[in-house]
């Protein structure tokens, strides 16, 4: 279980971990070739002739428990499988696994069966094709028959792997209730860990760490402050496991979500936290590089530019510096044609950062801003993303407020509808704070414009009396 990739929220909040689960490159947390590994293991099983060969026609027969034995093995040889088609060879082990399946049963073949179950609920979770939640749905159905055999008590190994991957496919789950399914998720890592521990199963143990942070990061129940801590400590714990040079892959992952966790948290010296969560981004970026993974190379690039933006430490100058700099890192990878909603969101992040820097000429500044606000509202609508659209017009009214460039009059005129734009998203119940700020800068713009109109009265009736 890893989060799946993606970026800042437009109206500039910290980053959050569900921000980024599209940038995850691999899956690895999920177990899927430990576990398979161990179910051979476990019934020490005869791959090396099978699962590249077909069997003689006639021996073993079909139905028969050899040839059982055999499409098992044949199974995990396909599930674990890295060339070809991926699709396919899910395809053709669920297929061997049912046919195993269709001889063993918990009666007669109580631990055969139930590795046979165990590696059809893991294939499924992973299967492309079909429709993904009916796919979770029979994951979850064969994982939970399999624990009626696999005890913690007669195969703790086996039962913590079961619990392990039962735990991630609830927690991707897209029936029922989001929040009972991300409970049983936790509980399911909890019960891995009750198993695994740091001395005997290191990377077992690190992989069930990594998984709970997330869950705990993500979770919807319980105090948010808790469970951001335990998901600090936990990927910490990872961390004390995990190696840049053992484990690049894990590591990587660790040090990004460690680092999100950081820059929201509220316990302990905000300034500290801060130099943590850029520290943490700094790490990731030793391993993800744009040659090697392009689009988390630019959400962590991302990341590390709004902490550098707010960061308390330092020169604030050069913080600003270092933020526009990362942001345009991010967007030199995120293309509108591409990538158009990441794209904007990069474009409203920079945007911000040109309208309020103290560095460079002011003009250029605002100008820079106004052609990112005006991008990032190309692509937002009001109909598809309101908050997005709202924030970008309030942006985009106070860049023309401020505009040194152009005609003061029509710039003014811009500001205010912009303003009336966010307004228009923005009402008292609903955001109270943002329709607030876009009401006192309506309204100064207001001011503007009365007291330009005065002038030019007042200008009139002097060039009369002349």
């Amino acid at each position: 279980m890893r989060p799946r990739g993606g970026l800042m929220t437009p109206d500039g909040d910290p980053p959050r971990a569900r921000e980024f689960r599209q940038n995850d490159a691999s899956r690895g947390h999920a177990r899927l070739h430990t576990a398979l590994q161990e179910l051979k293991d476990l019934l020490e099983p005869r791959l090396n002739c099978i699962a590249e060969h077909p069997l003689p026609p006639g021996e073993p027969h079909e139905g028969s428990p050899d040839w059982a034995t055999a499409r098992f093995n044949l199974g995990l040889a396909l599930a674990q499988r890295a060339d070809r088609d991926r699709s396919q060879n899910w395809e053709l082990a669920i297929a061997a696994f049912e046919d195993a399946l269709s001889v063993w049963t918990r009666e007669h073949n109580p631990v055969q069966w139930a590795a046979a179950r165990m590696s059809l609920g893991v294939a499924f979770r992973e299967r492309l094709a079909g429709e993904r939640s009916d796919n979770q749905e029979r994951a979850i159905a064969a994982l939970e028959e399999s624990l009626l055999v696999v005890t913690r008590e007669r195969n703790p190994q086996q039962w913590a792997d079961a619990r392990m991957n039962l735990g991630i496919a609830y927690w991707e789950r897209l029936a029922g209730d989001r929040s009972q399914n991300r409970e049983r998720a936790i509980q399911a890592f909890d019960d891995s860990l009750s198993v695994w521990t740091r001395d005997d199963n290191p990377e077992d143990w690190a992989t069930a760490q990594l998984n709970l942070a997330f869950a705990y990061q993500e979770r919807d129940g319980g105090d948010r402050e808790e469970c951001r801590e335990r998901a600090i400590a936990a990927f910490e714990n990872s961390l004390s496991v995990f190696t840049r040079e053992h484990n690049p892959g894990e590591w990587a992952a660790a040090c990004m979500s460690l680092g999100i966790a950081y820059w929201g948290r509220f316990a302990g010296d905000r300034s500290q936290n801060q130099e943590r969560a850029i520290a943490a981004f700094g790490n990731t970026l030793s391993v993800c590089t744009r040659e090697a993974n392009a689009e988390r190379w630019a959400a962590t690039r991302l990341n590390l530019g709004i902490a550098f933006w707010e960061r308390l430490a330092g020169d604030q100058a050069q913080n600003q510096e270092q933020a526009i700099g990362a942001f345009e890192d991010a967007l030199s990878v995120w293309t509108r044609k591409a990538d158009a909603e990441r794209w904007a969101a990069g474009r409203m992040k920079l945007g911000v950062a040109y309208l309020e820097c103290l560095t460079g000429d002011r003009s250029q500044n605002r100008e820079q801003a106004i052609a990112a606000f005006e991008d990032a509202i190309s692509v937002w609508t009001r109909d598809v993303n309101p908050d997005g659209w709202a924030a970008a017009q309030m942006k985009l009214g106070i860049a023309y407020r401020e505009r040194l460039a152009g005609n003061r009059s029509e710039n003014r005129e811009r500001a205010i509808a912009a303003f009336e734009e966010a307004l228009r998203v923005w009402v008292g119940e609903r955001n109270p704070e943002e329709a607030a700020v876009a009401r006192a800068n309506l309204d100064a713009a207001y001011r503007d414009r009365f007291a330009e109109w005065v002038e030019n009265r007042v200008s009139c009736n002097s060039s009369n009396l002349i």
